[in-house]
């Protein structure tokens, strides 16, 4: 998405950059926060509320009309939503098992990873017909249509 994001905003690849790096920095940065409040409330909500949000951050992002707005968007709607997303995920994948915790967890990392390397793949193949806003949108569609249904059905509700 860079030459599209870097042409539509005339941005260097730097300032480019920048706006996945806040969102990086805001979702690890909430790791921390978001276990807690995944066991004080319930993974189901913390990470529901983290897809909400991605997706909020994904259709602001599709609409922005300067860089700062990008920045706000996604660098911290996509950000916090992933941040608090994340952990809660993998800890609920935690409490379905007790013999094969570790292989669950592995597991589940693993998927985590191969959607973060297939992910831009993808991206890559359908800018150039859809372009980085309707990418934007795609991305929150699949949440929505995935995610979402995904953290109601499987995530826990014990606190």
């Amino acid at each position: 998405m860079f030459p599209g994001l870097s042409e539509e905003f005339a941005a260097s690849r730097g300032e480019i950059a920048l706006v996945f790096s806040i969102s990086a920095f805001v979702f690890y940065s909430l790791g921390a926060i978001a276990g807690p409040l995944a066991d004080r409330w319930s993974s189901r909500g913390v990470i529901a509320t983290g897809l909400v949000a991605m997706i909020m951050g994904y259709i602001g992002a599709s609409h922005a009309q300067s860089l700062a707005s990008l920045y706000v968007w996604y660098g911290i709607g996509v950000g916090l939503g992933i941040g608090l997303s994340y952990v809660p995920a993998i800890a609920a994948v935690q409490s379905w098992f007790i013999l094969k915790r570790s292989r669950a967890s592995g597991i589940a990392t693993a998927g985590i990873g191969l959607g973060t390397l297939l992910l831009p793949l993808t991206i890559g193949r359908l800018v150039s017909g859809l372009g980085w806003r309707g990418c934007f949108i795609g991305l929150a569609v699949v949440i929505a249509a995935i995610g979402l249904p995904a953290a109601m059905l499987g995530a826990q509700t014990s606190r």
